[in-house]
């Protein structure tokens, strides 16, 4: 298609065009179709003021009524785009994008005018964070050239920030003179060190959002103590307590963990209305080493976690060793008397071990049933060892003794039988004073 003068031309009807170098052109239909009505063209002109990136296609150009043509704007390294003017006015979509479509001409002549300036590429921001009661801040800082700041917004708006809130906060910076924001993915932007999103807005502006985490209260726990004191003697109990302060909405119904050597014993103990909280061991296992009792309260979407200070070196101890006693010994032991069992008693619920100082001489069963096997003048101990039972302490019993030979059969003499005359007879001479012999028959 050839234009009404110098430049290029764009269109779309069919046949032939001639120019008539009147600012307009004729489309001609084909041979043999009927002639078009007259298609007025327009001039569209393209280029960049001053330097820094290009426009493409750059130019002058005739366009046909209700054509359409793209256009191309990039940046030369270490610049971004300041505007594009579409017959004098910035098209915000144009600078954010990099591209604009002239479509639909319409019946006037346009002009695409881009402009470009120093980049920020990065922007960086510090930020008062919010925190349970304090007022938002209206201001913050930053240290990237080339902008100006303004006084940021914070969602949902707050006289005071409330505990267990998560506040969003926004800011609108504005680009100085010889100054453009870059356009993604080349535009960055940091809260606090922290990435944050930020958004060209196309028209000389950048919005920066940055959402904080939930604000919290820090609550304290008192150090533990135990009641009673150390050291405890079992059996028994041992009460840890801890106070809960500072936290939201309040020190009461709050859930605290009791540690024991570290390890959780009681959990999700509520704490009362002064915020106290208990744990009751009973009878805590004497190991023999020193206790550390611990309290804890996790931190949850309104307050930090607290921990209190340790109870250390608390003592357990088992009831003190005493004797067993051991029973059930026979006056006598001889060799091939019948078995007797040994009783021990006496100690806490541990198990009882028999042992035989001498084996030869007289065994003894796990029950404590002694048998003799051989006489001895020397002294036989039966031992029964009773082990702790975790709260009374180990212990321990004997008993001693010898063993004597078989004792002989002893032989017996019959007494002839008195038969009832007799014995009746016997009665009366001892009821008179009578002196009675008894002579051995023959």
């Amino acid at each position: 298609m050839a234009s009404g003068g110098s430049g290029n031309s764009v269109g779309g009807g069919k046949g032939a065009n001639i120019g008539t170098g009147g600012g307009f052109m004729i489309d001609i239909s084909a041979p043999g179709s009927d002639i078009s009505s007259s298609v007025n063209c327009f001039p569209v002109t393209a280029s960049v003021s001053g330097s820094g990136g290009s426009i493409s296609p750059a130019g002058s150009w005739s366009v046909n009524n209700g054509a359409s043509m793209p256009f191309t704007i990039t940046p030369d390294a270490g610049f971004a785009i300041a505007s594009v003017l579409v017959d004098g006015t910035n098209n915000p979509a144009a600078v954010q994008t990099g591209s604009y479509m002239l479509s639909n001409t319409g019946t006037a002549g346009h002009s695409i005018v881009a402009a470009f300036s120093t980049a920020i590429a990065s922007v960086d921001l510090t930020v008062t964070a919010p925190a349970t009661g304090n007022t938002p801040s209206t201001s913050y800082t930053t240290t990237t050239s080339g902008l100006t700041t303004d006084v940021p917004t914070w969602s949902p708006p707050a006289t005071v920030f409330a505990p267990g809130t998560s506040y969003t906060f926004s800011a609108t910076l504005t680009a100085d003179s010889d100054y453009a924001f870059a356009t993604a993915p080349d535009l960055s932007a940091t809260v606090n060190g922290q990435a944050a999103s930020i958004v060209n807005n196309g028209d000389g502006t950048a919005t920066v959002t940055y959402i904080f985490a939930r604000t919290k209260v820090t609550p304290a726990l008192s150090a533990v103590t135990a009641s009673p004191v150390s050291p405890l003697t079992l059996p028994g109990t041992v009460t840890l307590q801890t106070t809960l302060s500072g936290a939201y909405p309040g020190n009461a119904s709050q859930p605290v963990t009791f540690t024991v050597n570290g390890t959780d014993s009681c959990t999700g103990v509520q704490t009362n209305a002064s915020g106290i909280a208990q744990c009751v061991l009973t009878n805590p296992p004497a190991t023999g080493s020193p206790y550390t009792f611990g309290a804890s309260f996790a931190a949850d979407a309104a307050n930090d976690a607290a921990t209190a200070a340790d109870l250390s070196g608390y003592l357990v101890n088992l009831v003190p060793p005493a004797p067993l006693s051991v029973t059930g010994l026979p006056a006598v032991v001889t060799v091939g008397m019948p078995d007797f069992t040994l009783t021990a008693t006496g100690g806490g619920a541990g198990a009882v071990t028999w042992s035989s100082s001498d084996p030869t001489v007289v065994t003894v069963s796990a029950g404590g049933v002694v048998h003799v096997l051989s006489a001895s003048a020397a002294p036989v101990t039966i031992t029964a060892d009773k082990a702790s039972d975790g709260i009374y302490a180990a212990t321990s019993g004997d008993v001693s003794f010898t063993v004597g030979e078989a004792l002989l059969p002893t032989a017996t003499t019959a007494v002839p039988a008195l038969n009832e005359w007799a014995l009746a007879l016997l009665a009366l001479l001892l009821a008179s004073g009578a002196a009675v012999r008894v002579r051995r028959g023959r």
